[in-house]
């Protein structure tokens, strides 16, 4: 006995079937159905598909492991392959323990092996599967027609899903349901005197049926729909077993009939099948016609240029007719002689007009197999805007393109590779397809020319003979549409060289590539620049310096200038090793660093940049940094050099600092913060330190020499050359909350105003006791009584 799951869902009956749908049939020899057993089938019974629950269930091919199994029988055999006459009931990923796929879709990836589906085959014919939406749970009639179909099973979603039985109470809304059936069907619908792909006067219409067990077909019918029609036409059949059926279509002559619909149903042993057989084809009764293809209408084309058209099937001649545009009042249309019979082609030649624009149109007529002719097209000449399907005009352009432009990007290069740029104009015509390029290597020292070249894979032609008046045997083409790209000479002259100097040229074909006259004349390479030199000697030799407002050299590595004096920076070029190019630039590049750390604060910045040989430039800074800085010198071919990189420290002539950045105090505390000012520079300095901020509770102490303010929150005192003091501030408590407390120092020298200052800044946090929430009242008044004694006793000295 199979293992049928989780114990607690078990029925006390030791067989459990479920029924799920069971197809009701006025045919009684018909009588296919299906039902859910647990463990096996009986043995008339074909095993269809196993599931691992009545319902959020796994399934499995046939019968293999699951302890519930679908069970199916019919009149006739069936079978579970995926091969014949077969309709797939799921699309399973494996052939156990799987999700499952809506069979009515196309299989998504990983449901694709046929070897693992749940398929339904039949002797009776062809099954037949589809999806019913039911969240009512009413079965899976009304979806087919004739039998009901029988429900296989419930799904939740297209694919990757769940599967349940039919009438388990959490069935799933989506019913998957199948039919076998006996009767005869109808397989192929086809009309046998198509033309053009079309029916036209009488069709001739075949349809072939079957029967799925083997009886003759006796009868047929057809119906046919189409547009305009209050209801279908009913067609006489003929005596099997031809089954075909002749249809006037010249009841609706003169009208294109879209989409008509041709049904058909087969009979024998006494019924008609349970479906009818649809096709759709077209209807084409319209007068027959020969239409211009190509060029299309109002396109430009050279001055020879291939008239083409096209032709219905019932065609036996075709004129083609021309008129000049522009002369059309004058000379009428001038017919081919004799029609060009099936020809479809034309070829106008009109290199004996002048040079210019101008608008060139032809027509087409048409017989039919009655020898009827399509009317005279009509059609005005005078202009594109006026034209009928009959009817095209062509825009000539017998004018060539002009090249306006031809440089490149660099006079000289330190590289193989550089930038030709080069652009034109067709005027009013029909614009330029591609331009033709080639090149020219000159020796600069030598003073020679070379010769022009071919620029291969910018130009594909480049045999001027071929550029001559008239028509040619060939399109003329060149191979790029580009405006400008990379020259490299290694790869373009199949080797490098220094010193080389590349001239170009080049012109432009437009875009009627047949007439081989419309092609310009070539233009020397002229802007930005007319040549490029290949320069790959030594960049130019280059120095730095930085001095004082003395004019002395700050001492490198790491001289060290006050804060506000300016630098003077000064490079110089020696462009005396320069073969070809010559300096073009030279310039001035420095960092600012946070002084002491590797903070980068700024940089690389250009101090200044110069078109010449040398290049000065003046630069203060009011902070204490470490400033690097180096100078650089190129050449035209792009060639640079740079100096070694050299510092010097910029500081304040004084400073303040503390090792304290923030103080974190309890309520009744109090801390001594130390303080230290230095003066950097080579001479004494008058200073006043004082102590600022809006935390009001703190002064120096142990102050031994200068003079104190009475708040103890000022020191005056002179600070001798390079000289380093420190000091103590003394922060006490007296109210609770976050505060700022600033100590600045500056400069008292007679006759300057704030001649040099510094300061730092101090966070102060005054927190209660962690455990203040908890003290009695008696604790409370103990600690507030201290806190105003410190106050007493130091904030009032």
């Amino acid at each position: 006995m199979k293992n049928i799951g989780n114990p607690k869902t078990m029925l006390s009956l030791s067989v459990i079937s479920i029924t799920l749908c069971v197809l009701m049939s006025a045919n009684a020899a018909h009588a296919f159905q299906c039902t859910v057993r647990s463990d096996q089938c009986n043995p008339e019974e074909t095993a269809i598909m196993g599931m691992s629950y009545t319902t959020n269930a796994h399934a499995e091919k046939g019968d293999q492991n699951y302890p519930y199994v679908l069970c199916c029988s019919d009149s006739a055999s069936l079978g579970t392959d995926c091969s014949g006459l077969y309709f797939p009931v799921f699309y399973l990923a494996g052939s156990t323990n799987s999700h499952a796929a809506d069979p009515t879709f196309p299989p998504e990836p990983g449901y694709e092996d046929t070897d693992n589906w749940v398929c339904l085959s039949s002797s009776s014919g062809l099954p037949y599967c589809t999806t019913v939406d039911d969240p009512l749970k009413e079965g899976c009639e009304m979806r087919t027609g004739g039998l009901e179909p029988v429900c296989m099973a419930t799904i939740f979603r297209e694919t990757n899903s769940h599967v349940a039985t039919c009438d388990d109470p959490l069935a799933y809304d989506t019913r998957i349901c199948c039919r076998t059936s006996l009767e005869p069907r109808v397989i192929d619908i086809e009309v046998l005197n198509l033309y053009n792909g079309k029916m036209r006067g009488n069709a001739r219409i075949n349809a072939t049926a079957i029967d799925p067990d083997g009886d003759q077909i006796t009868d047929m019918r057809y119906t046919v729909e189409y547009t305009g029609t209050g209801s279908p036409a009913s067609l006489d059949y003929t005596n099997p077993p031809q089954f075909e059926v002749v249809w006037d279509t010249r009841g609706i002559s003169g009208v294109m009939q879209d989409d008509v619909k041709i049904r058909a149903n087969a009979y024998s042993r006494g019924t008609w099948g349970d479906e009818w057989r649809e096709e759709f084809f077209d209807v084409d009764n319209t007068p027959p016609d020969a239409w211009i293809t190509g060029p299309p209408d109002d396109e430009w084309v050279g001055r020879i240029f291939t008239v083409t058209w096209e032709n219905n099937t019932y065609t036996n001649g075709v004129y083609f007719q021309y008129a000049d545009a522009l002369g059309f009042g004058a000379t009428g249309w001038e017919p081919s002689s004799p029609p060009l019979d099936y020809d479809n082609a034309y070829e106008m030649d009109l290199s004996t007009l002048g040079a210019g624009e101008f608008d060139y149109c032809y027509r087409v007529d048409a017989n039919d197999v009655a020898g009827e002719i399509d009317g005279t097209p009509s059609c005005d000449p005078s202009g594109p805007g006026d034209i009928t399907s009959e009817c095209n005009c062509s825009k000539v352009d017998a004018s060539p393109p002009s090249v306006s432009s031809v440089g490149t990007s660099r006079e000289y290069v330190t590289s193989d590779t550089f930038d030709v740029t080069w652009s034109g104009s067709d005027g009013s015509g029909s614009g330029i397809k591609c331009f033709q390029v080639q090149y020219r290597i000159d020796d600069t020292k030598a003073g020679t020319q070379g010769s022009w070249t071919p620029w291969s894979g910018i130009n594909d032609i480049n045999d001027a003979s071929i550029y001559q008046s008239g028509s040619c045997s060939a399109a003329v083409s060149c191979s790029s549409d580009l405006d400008g790209t990379e020259f490299d000479q290694e790869e373009v002259v199949g080797s490098s060289e220094d010193g080389r100097t590349f001239v170009f040229r080049a012109r432009a074909l437009d875009r009627v590539e047949r007439d081989c006259s419309n092609v310009a004349s070539w233009v020397e390479s002229a802007a930005p620049y007319g040549s490029t030199t290949i320069d790959w000697t030594e960049p130019p030799d280059v120095t730095i310096e930085a001095r004082d407002v003395e004019g002395s050299v700050i001492v490198s590595p790491e001289g060290s200038i006050l804060t506000g004096t300016p630098v003077d920076f000064r490079v110089t070029s020696d462009p005396s090793n320069q073969d070809y190019s010559g300096v073009v630039e030279s310039g001035i590049v420095y960092n600012v660093w946070r002084l002491g750390t590797d903070y980068l604060v700024s940089g690389p910045i250009t101090l200044n940049s110069c078109p010449t040989n040398n290049c000065d430039g003046t630069k203060t800074w009011e902070d204490d940094y470490n400033i690097t800085y180096y100078g650089y010198s190129t050449d035209r071919a792009g060639n640079t050099n740079v100096t070694e990189t050299k510092s010097f420290i910029v500081t304040r002539p004084v400073g303040i600092s503390s090792t304290v950045s923030s103080l974190y105090m309890v309520l009744g505390t109090y801390e001594i913060v130390p303080v230290t000012v230095s003066n950097r520079q080579e001479e004494p300095e008058p200073v006043s330190v004082k102590i600022t901020g809006d935390y009001p509770y703190s002064r120096f102490v142990d102050i031994s020499e200068g003079v104190l303010s009475s708040d103890n929150k000022t020191l005056d005192i002179t600070l001798q050359a390079k000289e380093t003091k420190s000091f103590h501030a003394f922060v006490y408590t007296a109210d609770v909350g976050d505060y700022t407390m600033n100590i600045v120092v500056n400069s008292t020298r007679e006759g300057y105003e704030t001649r040099i200052s510094d300061a730092m800044s101090i966070d102060v946090r005054i927190v209660f006791p962690e455990e203040f929430d908890g003290l009695s009242w008696v604790s409370v008044l103990v600690v507030m009584i201290s806190a105003v004694i410190l106050y007493t006793r130091f904030g009032r000295e």
